[in-house]
């Protein structure tokens, strides 16, 4: 009797975890998949324009969003930007409400950029007052590994980091930065440079229900040995 209860209880405890890490991975899943839908229509919006000396929250709401700038490049502030090529192009613009943001024009190839060819510089962009549209993007981290590439031209940034780019361009300086579509990138003679999305907002909290879901499988599985033991 003792014997058959106690295989009981351990089918009903790993069942019981069986399902809940189920349930883990298809939450997990579900994050996953819903969160790119709901960036990419995000992304497709129709743009907005950039208010006013946007500071703080008021960019980071339009992370991910397409935003109309209207301004001005300024001269010789520029990077390309990666580890290998094709490296992207970020140049400081400055709005006609004064405020300056950062605009990744597009990306070059090695043909453009290389030491070996003395081509030190990008095609140059537009002069004069211009309206852009992108992707309103946030402050890039450092890369975590990864060796950068041979011939690489030595006015080059690894990622788009907004605390770099602040301590050498005038400001004020937004806390984002734009990357131009298609349209623009390739009317300044680049390729659009390819974009990751950031994460929806509800991202974090939805992951951690799948999170909710393993733990509660690992305390079945506790209890289920607990159980077992008190009936030994």
């Amino acid at each position: 009797m003792i014997k058959t209860r106690r295989v009981l209880i351990l089918l009903v405890g790993v069942l019981a975890a069986a399902t809940m890490f189920g349930l883990g991975l298809w939450q997990a899943s579900t994050v996953r998949t819903q969160g790119a839908e709901a960036n990419r229509a995000r992304a497709q919006q129709p743009p907005v324009d950039l208010p006013d000396q946007a500071q703080g929250d008021q960019v980071a709401a339009l992370y991910g969003r397409q935003v109309t700038v209207t301004g001005e490049y300024l001269p010789d502030r520029w990077y390309f930007v990666g580890d290998k090529y094709p490296l992207r192009v970020v140049w400081a613009f400055k709005t006609s409400s004064g405020q300056v943001v950062p605009v990744v024009r597009g990306e070059v190839g090695p043909g453009k950029a290389t030491p070996s060819t003395k081509k030190h510089t990008p095609p140059p962009p537009p002069t004069g007052t211009v309206r852009q549209t992108g992707l309103m993007m946030p402050s890039e981290k450092d890369p975590r590994y990864g060796i950068p590439g041979q011939d690489l031209p030595t006015r080059r940034l690894d990622t788009v980091k907004l605390e770099t780019l602040a301590q050498q361009w005038p400001g004020p300086l937004t806390n984002g930065f734009v990357s131009l579509g298609a349209s623009d990138a390739t009317a300044q003679g680049l390729t659009p440079a390819t974009v990751t999305l950031p994460e929806g907002e509800g991202s974090a909290r939805n992951a951690g229900y799948a999170l909710q879901w393993w733990v509660f499988g690992a305390f079945a599985l506790v209890m289920t040995f607990v159980w077992l033991r008190a009936t030994g």
